[in-house]
């Protein structure tokens, strides 16, 4: 039986959350587990990312061995949109 009614997905417009905490609080863990149950479930009616400061400064720093105040801030741009 058909009641006439029609279903539409919540549409979810993009949303940008940082996660932050001491080192080895289970920031990347939550962030891993969110995306991997989040994206099966439809968690939210959303899609989610995860973007790790760490891999977008690890990535910029290809030939420096010592800590760069530019590198530093460019990744910190780059990973959260700016």
């Amino acid at each position: 039986m058909h009641l006439g009614i029609t279903y539409f997905p919540r549409l979810v417009s993009p949303h940008r959350s940082k996660v932050c905490g001491l080192p080895g609080s289970g920031k990347s863990s939550f962030c891993h587990e969110l995306v991997s149950k989040g994206s099966k479930e439809s968690l939210l009616g959303a899609t989610w990312t995860h973007i790790c400061y760490d891999d977008v400064e690890r990535a910029l720093r290809v030939d420096e061995t010592t800590f760069n105040p530019e590198t530093w801030q460019e990744a910190r741009a780059k990973s959260l949109g700016s």
